[in-house]
């Protein structure tokens, strides 16, 4: 092989890696409330700022966790202490993704939240699961 045919193989090997990185970060940034503009105009019509709103959702979910009891929001019992939500994810303007843990199992929840007129936010599980150890 030329060092022009290898020269214009490595070029194109850095593009592809370089066009996989921006997928990559396009799919993370992809399901959120900041980034669906239909879902963030539905939350600031009603009031809120998306990053805000975020913020409290995220605080309501995470604020529930026990010193001795397990999350509401998290569809288990613990098996190995009280299970705890540690990770949220605003999807939408309608759901949140949580994942949680009891120290040794953990899973993840779907909740459903609502904006109420008075704006408070109620909050229910959807669905969940456990992964199996």
């Amino acid at each position: 092989m030329k060092i022009t045919e290898l020269k214009d193989e490595r070029d194109e090997a850095l593009l592809l890696r370089d066009s996989i990185m921006n997928l990559e970060t396009a799919h993370q940034e992809r399901f959120t409330l900041q980034s669906n503009d239909k879902a963030r105009m539905y939350v600031e019509d009603l009031g809120f700022e998306a990053t805000k709103l975020a913020q409290l959702l995220e605080q309501k979910i995470v604020g529930a966790n026990g010193i001795d009891q397990d999350n509401p929001y998290v569809p288990y019992q613990g098996l190995n202490g009280v299970m705890r939500i540690n990770s949220v994810k605003v999807l939408n303007h309608k759901w949140v993704i949580a994942e949680f843990t009891d120290g040794t199992y953990w899973g993840e929840v779907l909740l459903n939240y609502f904006i109420n007129e008075d704006q408070t936010i109620d909050i229910e599980v959807n669905n969940g699961l456990l992964y199996a150890n």
